[in-house]
């Protein structure tokens, strides 16, 4: 949120007993309303990208659920810069609805697949953050039944 309203909230919990009270390391206020101004500007941006239907449904992060229209997905991608992101839900719904046996996040570090395993406990968590491990989730992939497409 904006800087001032947060110290003083932050005050406030600390005052009103919170054991903790710590600011996140982030560059912006996304996925909250403080965004909400972006959002006409990001929709225009939107707008003028080409989407086609998705060919597999996408989990949606605003609601957790699967859309696949272009609008849906314009409306999400536009809708999520000022709402919060469900991500519990959204990996509930992957595992217990979805289907997903398996995850792989890309890109170095593992903070999602950390947020992953506390969520899905036993569902594999693959990460690959160099062409080394690339080979290396590929293989796993291939052993776990998966065919490359």
């Amino acid at each position: 949120g904006e800087y001032t309203a947060l110290t003083r909230a932050m005050a406030m919990a600390s005052a009103a007993g919170a054991k903790r009270v710590v600011p996140l390391q982030v560059s912006g206020a996304f996925h909250s309303p403080v965004m909400a101004p972006a959002a006409p500007a990001l929709m225009d941006a939107i707008n003028q990208a080409h989407l086609t239907q998705a060919q597999a449904p996408i989990v949606a992060n605003i609601t957790a659920l699967p859309i696949a229209s272009a609008a849906d997905l314009r409306q999400e991608l536009a809708g999520q810069i000022a709402a919060p992101v469900q991500w519990t839900r959204t990996i509930q719904w992957l595992v217990n609805e979805g289907g997903i046996t398996t995850f792989v996040e890309l890109g170095t570090g593992q903070v999602l697949a950390g947020l992953i395993k506390r969520i899905a406990k036993g569902v594999p968590v693959l990460s690959v953050g160099t062409a080394a491990e690339a080979q290396a989730t590929a293989e796993a992939l291939r052993e776990r039944g998966f065919n490359e497409a």
